[in-house]
């Protein structure tokens, strides 16, 4: 196991931080309209791009980042999706949204994984937290957000729902 986190660390080491300027902030903070129903029992989940798009993806993924540091300095989040067509795009736009948080960070970038895989991941790299682009069982034209905390352990969509809209009232 020691060989193998060293090999994950090197590999994961580069991170990706993603900064963005107040004006592209902003952008991403257009209205849209955020259903409550996407929040489930175990995830988020949605048809894309009715309820699931990048404005909602980008929101979650900022509110989910504040909440994993809390009170700490940094934060460390690994972040993958699966092989869905719409998944890439919905990664992209989360991890840019982790990099928009002021707060210093190191995003591991994991790519295309399986949700195992991730769990590993956020355990081996002591992550704070971990998310997954993925609707699991759910038809090709849906799509969401799996989320993890510290030592993997999973949030609940009702626990989402609380932390952005928390989030959502303080900015």
């Amino acid at each position: 196991i020691i060989v193998l986190r060293r090999k994950l660390n090197n590999f994961l080491s580069r991170g990706f931080g993603v900064n963005m300027n107040d004006a592209q902030a902003k952008w991403w903070h257009c209205s849209f309209k955020m259903k409550p129903s996407i929040f489930k029992a175990y995830d988020i989940r949605g048809r894309y791009p009715r309820e699931i798009n990048k404005p909602v993806v980008f929101a979650i993924t900022r509110a989910l980042v504040a909440s994993f540091a809390k009170k700490k300095r940094s934060v460390r989040v690994v972040v993958g999706h699966d092989a869905r067509n719409s998944s890439e795009a919905l990664y992209l736009v989360a991890l840019r949204a982790c990099g928009s948080d002021p707060r210093p960070k190191k995003v591991y970038a994991a790519g295309l994984i399986t949700t195992p895989t991730l769990y590993l991941l956020v355990n081996l790299l002591s992550a704070d937290g971990g998310l997954m682009i993925t609707a699991s069982h759910d038809p090709k034209n849906y799509n969401g957000i799996k989320m993890v905390g510290p030592k993997a352990v999973p949030l609940s969509g009702t626990d989402a729902y609380k932390i952005v809209s928390r989030f959502s009232k303080l900015h």
